[in-house]
């Protein structure tokens, strides 16, 4: 699906502009609706892996899109974008207890005859969240930008109205953002470079790089390691029908095994601390990525962008080293003694209490990364590109998450069960480099408008000594308040043309 992810950004960099961001979205609910009847109707491995391509497709088009769309029709873009993914949690959270619950029709995964339900329901079940999200994008507005860009003045104004304005469209704060949103799309039109032109250019090409390392930081450190993956063995038989009859055990890591519901490698940490409830131990991370994702939706807007990525940064290196470290000194190679541990190579068996030391760092892992890199990767890449470009490049930052959401899917699990406790090791030095980058080459955007990004990249100061002084929507806001500034909306300029006979 990863793949398919990856595809489906690579389309919505050569499509993004054409049609609305709203439509866009629409057309990735109906093409994962597609994917998601596919795999459910699927009757072997050849239309499961066509049903998760398409699916993939589809996330790919949404997950460039949607954060567009937020980014677009809000101010207090951190909180908005970063709903996305704390619904991204609940989707997690809601899907592992529909697959769970799954896993016992059919008399239950001991059943040797199971039928094929435990896995087509959870694959169905998509289908109803595709269906909501389509339906529900009817009800609400295009973005005023991109209206603006296809000259709809009128419509523009009157979607800021009402998303700032309460419907009036002579408040202040609509007018000036009107007044932003105007003079940069005149610049840009000035301009007359071509999108390809435009996203190549030096200046723009360094920000293009920034969002994509983002979004590659955010995949590289560690989170799909300390939740690193193995997925319960589903057989196929010669005529690659599915089937589950009991086989001999391969490769438990092996990357066919991501085509089916996934469980944690944790648990193999609670089961060599004495703890043998799998249900327990993802849930409770599960839980923990959605609680703690809260923090980042009531305070980003406060914390800023740039602390909230240096402290994440500092924090996940913090609990990888310790991770590590623990395994290096208390684990040894797995002498395969338990059935039950086969998966993994390396135990912590007889340390107890280093086991669940382990666990915890592993949860704190991800309580951190929830409140920084996980809301945050999505925010700061939505918001950095100027409004002519910023479907297309941020389609190319989204490209790098799924690009290297699938790198690591593939190479984990392998080097994972290669070298052990060391993967914590080059992982955290990731963070380190990620802190590094951030302070050296990300300024602090919160604050800004999307308009205002020009100046925040483009100011010849150094990152750590660029300092907000206020918002230009603020000063534009307050001369009209005080009638320094008078600016019409264009069904007033329309009126006022027609009195003069133009």
């Amino acid at each position: 699906m990863a793949a398919g992810s990856l595809l489906g950004t690579v389309v919505s960099f050569f499509i993004a502009n054409g049609i609305s961001r709203r439509t866009w979205i629409q057309v990735a609910a109906v093409v994962w609706i597609i994917g998601s009847i596919l795999q459910t109707t699927s009757n072997g491995l050849p239309l499961l892996i066509v049903g998760r391509i398409t699916a993939g497709v589809g996330i790919g088009i949404a997950s460039t899109m949607v954060p567009v769309y937020q980014a677009e029709i809000v101010q207090i873009r951190g909180r908005v974008v970063s709903l996305q993914q704390w619904a991204i949690t609940w989707g997690i959270l809601i899907q592992y207890f529909i697959q769970y619950g799954a896993s016992f029709t059919g008399g239950g995964s001991s059943n040797p005859h199971q039928g094929t339900s435990a896995f087509r329901i959870p694959w169905a079940v998509q289908i109803v969240p595709a269906a909501v999200l389509f339906m529900g994008m009817f009800f609400l507005p295009y973005t005023p930008r991109w209206l603006a860009a296809q000259d709809r003045w009128e419509e523009a104004i009157r979607v800021l109205a009402n998303l700032h304005g309460k419907g009036d469209i002579g408040h202040p704060n609509v007018l000036a953002q009107y007044r932003e949103i105007e003079e940069v799309l005149r610049f840009e039109r000035e301009e007359a470079v071509s999108a390809w032109r435009a996203l190549t250019k030096p200046r723009m090409l360094n920000r293009v790089i920034l969002g994509m390392s983002i979004q590659m930081w955010s995949q590289i450190g560690g989170i799909n390691t300390m939740v690193s993956k193995r997925a319960p063995i589903t057989s196929y038989n010669k005529k690659n029908d599915f089937s589950t009859a009991k086989k001999k055990t391969r490769h438990p890591l092996t990357p066919v095994n991501f085509l089916v519901p996934q469980m944690y490698y944790v648990v193999y940490l609670m089961q060599s601390a004495g703890i043998n409830d799998p249900l327990l131990t993802a849930s409770i991370q599960y839980i923990l990525n959605v609680a703690l994702t809260l923090p980042a939706i009531l305070f980003l807007d406060t914390w800023g962008r740039r602390p909230t990525l240096l402290f994440g940064s500092l924090g996940q290196a913090l609990c990888l080293f310790l991770v590590g470290a623990l395994e290096a000194l208390y684990g040894r190679p797995n002498p395969h003694q338990d059935p039950n541990l086969d998966a993994i190579t390396w135990v912590l068996q007889d340390h107890p209490a280093v086991s669940r030391a382990v666990i915890a760092f592993s949860y704190l892992f991800v309580c951190i990364f929830a409140m920084t890199w996980g809301p945050t990767s999505w925010v700061y890449a939505s918001e950095i590109f100027p409004s002519g470009i910023r479907a297309k490049a941020v389609s190319l930052s989204t490209a790098s998450n799924w690009m290297w959401s699938c790198a690591i899917g593939f190479a984990v699990p392998p080097v994972l069960w290669s070298i052990n406790w060391k993967i914590y090791m080059v992982f955290g030095a990731f963070n380190v480099l990620a802190f590094v980058h951030v302070f050296c080459a990300a300024p602090e955007t919160k604050g800004r408008t999307l308009e205002e990004m020009e100046d925040v990249f483009d100011a010849n100061k150094a990152p750590w000594e660029r300092r907000f002084s206020g918002s230009r929507l603020d000063a534009i806001q307050r001369d009209i308040e005080n009638g320094d500034l008078k600016i019409l909306p264009p069904c007033e300029i329309e009126v006022a043309a027609e009195s003069r006979g133009e």
